[in-house]
């Protein structure tokens, strides 16, 4: 894949979607096989390294309606990251993403995450820390 690029995984229910994205984000792995490396640009990586640079969706929706997305990215940041980064960073990071995701000035946010498109969801969580 290709920077930006994003990566639809489909199958029938049960075929092991989930566990392949699983698998590749060092996430419950207990009683699986797992063989081979896993690779960022050629670079080998561990589950933190990954955690930190990627996400995934998993079968729920993670956004409330009636939260904005600076509330979303403030609410994953005091619960994602790592408790030794002071809280005003935290919040500096959270506008930084903001801006990463052309999502400010915030007086154009609205509420009611419908009125965020898939890709803006995305986004989003690309840039959860």
């Amino acid at each position: 894949m290709k920077p930006g690029e994003l990566l639809a995984l489909m199958g029938a229910s049960g075929a092991g979607k989930t566990t392949l994205l699983n698998s590749l984000v060092f996430r419950n792995t207990n009683g699986l096989n797992i063989t081979g490396d896993r690779r960022i640009n050629g670079h080998l990586v561990d589950g933190p390294t990954l955690s930190a640079l990627s996400a995934y969706i998993q079968q729920q929706d993670l956004f409330i309606g009636s939260l904005t997305p600076r509330e979303h990215l403030t609410f994953q940041a005091l619960l994602r990251m790592q408790k030794e980064i002071p809280y005003k960073q935290r919040l500096v990071r959270v506008e930084e993403t903001l801006v990463e995701v052309s999502l400010l000035p915030q007086e154009k946010l609205q509420k009611s995450n419908h009125l965020l498109t898939i890709s803006k969801k995305l986004q989003i969580l690309k840039g959860v820390f």
